[in-house]
């Protein structure tokens, strides 16, 4: 077996294949004819979890007025990277991931909803309620919010 040979796993164990370099890309006719069947499975193959990527960030602020109401179930937490733009700088921040009572999925980096839902179970079911902005004891502004947990009737 060459470098340039390519393995793949299928159903039967794994094929190897020697490869034919087109000067741009390693191909392998094997390895092609394999991926190929696996893609015509694609048609019948389920969603798994969305990528949390291509969540839209739930912008407290321009979505819900001070008073509003909103209910969400809890699906997870990660690290989310975001840049800063007015200096460039990364920063990582935690983030939960939400789904609201029409299936859309959210996510969100506010501090009291990280810190509410961080201890919970992934189904965890809450209704939100802003309360608006308000002064931190250092003088900064921060959404507030009360947040009871729903139980099934």
């Amino acid at each position: 077996m060459s470098n340039n040979d390519l393995t793949v796993l299928d159903g039967n164990g794994a094929v190897t294949a020697p490869t034919v370099n087109n000067g741009y890309e390693t191909l392998n006719a094997k390895v092609l004819a394999h991926l190929v069947e696996e893609a015509k499975k694609m048609k019948t193959a389920k969603k798994g979890m969305i990528s949390p990527d291509s969540i839209p960030y739930f912008e407290v602020d321009e979505q819900l007025s001070k008073g509003d109401e909103i209910r969400f179930t809890y699906a997870g937490r990660f690290v989310d990277e975001r840049i800063e733009p007015e200096t460039g700088e990364v920063k990582y921040l935690p983030t939960v991931v939400l789904i609201d009572q029409e299936g859309q999925y959210w996510k969100n980096s506010t501090h009291m909803l990280i810190t509410h839902f961080a201890s919970k179970q992934s189904g965890y079911k809450a209704n939100v309620h802003y309360k608006g902005i308000k002064k931190t004891s250092k003088g900064n502004k921060m959404q507030s919010f009360e947040i009871h947990q729903l139980i099934d009737a």
